[in-house]
């Protein structure tokens, strides 16, 4: 997918998501500032659903989970190091194999960069 059906998609999680804060590109998929209700709300649609990107939603400000998927992701933006660096874009660590299959055992940390796709406006977001 390029940029621009990205934003669509992500237009159409915030059109459905009514309390998301903001919607953040990075490197698999997309980060939704949100609730654990919206969390579940998504879980339960099928519609939103779209092969090929991840979607994580942050839950609490620092702990998040993907909606779908064969196996349950989840994790901390803390740990991720995550930083915004300006209002539309943001530093974090992503940890990977050394190695394409994991045979060497040794777990390399990767800098990624982040950008900003959508903010709730101020009024909305108070």
């Amino acid at each position: 997918m390029d940029t621009r059906e990205i934003s669509a998609y992500a237009a159409r999680l915030v059109a459905y998501c009514l309390d998301a804060r903001s919607v953040w590109l990075i490197e698999h998929g997309l980060l939704l500032f949100a609730d654990e209700r919206t969390l579940e709300r998504l879980r339960k649609t099928d519609d939103l659903r779209c092969a090929g990107i991840d979607v994580l939603v942050v839950i609490d400000g620092d702990r998040f989970e993907n909606v779908w998927g064969p196996c349950k992701l989840s994790g901390s933006l803390a740990r991720w190091a995550w930083q915004q660096v300006s209002p539309e874009e943001a530093y974090y660590d992503e940890s990977r194999w050394a190695d394409a299959n994991g045979q060497a055992g040794r777990v390399v940390r990767v800098r990624r960069k982040a950008r900003l796709l959508w903010r709730a406006s101020e009024a909305l977001a108070a």
